[in-house]
């Protein structure tokens, strides 16, 4: 028995992971534990499993046992805690020394038990020194590899004394167990563990599912979603057919209980194992079969199919040497020394900058004996930087280093067209321009100058790639205009010739000066008027503004000859016998006006016109008693409405009625009786200008 378990002690050297309970987080708790309780129903039985919390309390517990209690119940109200029933007349103990044999003989995986019995009984487990930190690591690894063995195998678990088998229940009913220890210790102090379920059937236990598989150089890594059956499973058994599919060999003596993922995935998502096959492209098929903590084996997984793959590429190409040899053709070579048997060939990349955008320059792959290539399409205007590619039969593939096919050119972008432009009035200048044509435009460089004979200045100190730009620039300064030039640049820093001048004017913010009237003479022809002209350069015109008894102004508009010394104006809409009112303002280019000049006042002498009503006369109306009053004019005089006067007992004459120009009477019935009634009439011509008084007519009513 002792050689046995010492042989098969090389097996458990082969466990990288260790599963426990649990394990105390500090040295006050190194001498109390819990009792973990887990337990699965399968309708006409109940199994249980328990395990201390620490190595201490198990080395303890196994001296002692267990005692489980049951208390049975179909609903809530026939729930009675005083009535647990204890299920075991002896404490539920590991299994002496002599038994061990026959049941490592018994076992389905004898590996399992075989491990449980040299941590129980063994002489030595794992350390080999002598310290007490040594002989605290061995004690943690038999009572660590002892709950595990337990956890895949019933009859190890069994044997431990950390398994029990209710067979006196009833499907449907509800049961309470406890588990504590059958002698309480003053020194390993444990609690009781307690746990409730419904006994039902239990469903059966699922199959695992692969969810990928990896292929590499003489390796396949598959892996299995860790959310799925890390709640299921404590560990595994990896089965891989080499005969497609038809038998299927265990790859491990023990179950595979390190599942976590190493590179492949996600560590936190999924389980991998990895296998190591002699050959590549020889199909193998590989299937799960779970095993859970109630040592239960699952159906296995459907089988997945794999093999190895050649994932080592060949050495890639050396001395890559790209001369560009005519306009658009370019000369690759590049050495091979000791090329793969497997090599299939070459592909050449050819990209627009040295770390990106490479894209192949041919359809067919270069053969392998050759070691050059030329390419008929490279670009004309900008670089070009070209990478070999050597790929072998598996489509393994290894990139050289880049190499710069240098472009000559010498021939400068034409020169900007279509320069347009404004000045806003905070001094931001706008301008913008077509875009050249050329495939290598790099962009733009902006001057200007304040004279179109001076020297231009450069604005920007990089070529600006863009066809619109913005300056700031003075507004209140002495120079009037700004000029602008542009230059475009390619790639190769070839500047074009200047663009045509673009002349552009400053806002004008400042009124002009205004006017200063010298003097007036009215003529047969109207009022003539003379003024000393602004000292603005700028000035477009004059605005006159004319006013006259009370009417609404004229306004008259004056362009000017610049060169005048002294400016006159005629107002040839003056009338006579009038008063009129004249303003000046200055206006200038951006239409700003100047403050107004001194106002000029001219009155007009009063010319009769020589038309005049001469037959006025008068008859009383006896009907209405009123007075009839007569007149005659010819047709022709233009005559815009009459003013009758008209006087009462010798007072004096005053406007008493507007008669309309066409009239040739009216009747007067506003009289009174023992009054003396006189009446003259005065025309007012179409011109404004008013005749004499007609002849005095009178009458009385007694």
């Amino acid at each position: 028995m002792k050689n046995k378990l010492n042989g098969l002690w090389q097996i458990v050297l082969c466990l990288i992971t260790m599963q426990a309970y649990g394990q105390s987080d500090s040295l006050s708790e190194a001498f109390s534990a819990r009792i973990h309780l887990t337990a699965k129903s399968y309708g006409d039985r109940i199994v249980l499993r328990w395990a201390p919390t620490t190595p201490g309390a198990w080395s303890y517990l196994n001296k002692t046992g267990y005692v489980v209690e049951r208390l049975a119940f179909s609903n809530e109200d026939d729930l009675d805690l005083s009535k647990y029933q204890r299920l075991n007349n002896i404490p539920v103990l590991p299994k002496p020394l002599s038994e061990w044999e026959r049941i490592i003989d018994n076992a389905e995986n004898k590996s399992l038990p075989a491990i449980a019995a040299q941590a129980l009984y063994g002489n030595s487990f794992r350390s080999s020194g002598t310290t007490i930190y040594d002989k605290a690591d061995e004690f943690m690894n038999r009572y660590s590899f002892s709950l595990l063995a337990a956890d895949l195998s019933q009859q190890t678990a069994d044997a431990l004394g950390l398994r029990y088998e209710d067979r006196s229940v009833e499907s449907g009913k509800h049961y309470i167990y406890r588990v504590f220890a059958a002698v309480p210790s003053d020194i390993y102090k444990t609690d009781t563990a307690y746990i409730t379920l419904h006994n039902l059937a239990a469903p059966p236990v699922p199959a695992p599912m692969i969810s990928k598989v990896y292929e590499s150089e003489n390796t396949i890594v598959i892996t299995w979603d860790k959310a799925i059956h890390e709640n299921v499973f404590s560990a595994y058994y990896i089965e891989r057919s080499d005969d497609g599919g038809q038998t299927f060999k265990s790859l491990t003596e023990l179950p595979y209980i390190n599942p976590s993922s190493d590179h492949i995935g996600n560590k936190s998502n999924v389980f991998q194992y990895t296998d190591s096959v002699p050959v590549n492209y020889r199909p193998y098929y590989y299937r799960l079969t779970g095993i859970t903590p109630f040592g239960e084996k699952s159906l296995p997984s459907a089988a997945v199919k794999a093999m190895g793959r050649d994932r080592t590429p060949p050495a890639p190409p050396q001395n890559v040497d790209a001369e560009m040899i005519g306009e658009g053709i370019v000369h690759i070579m590049w050495d091979k020394p000791d090329p793969e048997p497997d090599l299939a060939g070459y592909y050449i990349g050819r990209g627009d900058n040295l770390k990106t955008n490479f894209k192949p320059v041919h359809d067919k792959i270069i053969p392998p004996d050759s070691t050059s290539f030329i390419d008929y399409n490279a670009d004309r205007m900008s670089g070009n930087y070209y990478v070999v590619a050597a790929v072998d039969t598996a489509g393994n593939g290894s990139i050289s280093m880049v190499s710069y096919a240098a472009v000559i050119d010498s021939i400068p972008p034409a020169a900007p067209s279509g320069l347009e432009g404004h000045i806003d009035t905070t001094g931001v200048v706008t301008i913008k321009w077509r875009l050249g044509k050329e495939p290598d435009l790099a962009g733009y460089m902006i001057y200007f100058s304040n004279s179109a004979e001076h020297v231009f200045s450069s604005v920007n100190k990089k070529p600006l790639a863009d066809t619109v730009f913005t300056d700031t620039i003075q507004i209140k300064t002495l120079t009037r205009h700004i000029y602008y030039r542009v230059k475009a640049v390619d790639t190769r820093w070839n500047y074009s010739d200047y663009s045509e001048i673009l002349v552009l004017t400053r806002p004008d913010l400042i009124p002009p000066t205004k006017p200063v009237f010298t003097d007036y003479e009215i003529t047969d022809k109207g009022i003539k008027m003379r003024w000393i002209p602004s000292s603005s350069t700028d000035v477009a015109g004059y605005e006159l503004r004319v006013g006259e008894n009370g009417k609404e102004e004229r306004k008259i508009f004056i362009p000017v000859n610049k060169k005048a010394e002294e400016l006159e104006f005629t107002d040839r809409d003056a009338g006579s016998g009038m008063e009129y009112r004249y303003i000046l303002h200055t206006v200038d280019e951006s239409g700003l006006r100047s403050e107004p000049s001194y106002p000029l006042t001219v009155k007009t002498p009063n010319k009769r016109p020589d038309a005049a009503v001469t037959d006025l006369t008068i008859e009383k109306d006896m009907e209405k008693r009123g007075f009839l009053l007569r007149w005659s004019l010819p047709e022709d005089v233009p005559v815009s409405r009459y003013v009758l006067y008209r006087a009462a007992a010798g007072a004096h004459f005053a406007a008493y009625k507007s008669i309309p120009g066409a009239a040739r009477s009216f009747r007067d019935h506003l009289v009174r009786n023992g009054i003396e009634y006189e009446y003259a009439l005065k025309i007012i011509f179409d011109s404004g200008k008013e005749s004499p008084f007609s002849n005095v007519v009178s009458g009385r009513f007694d």
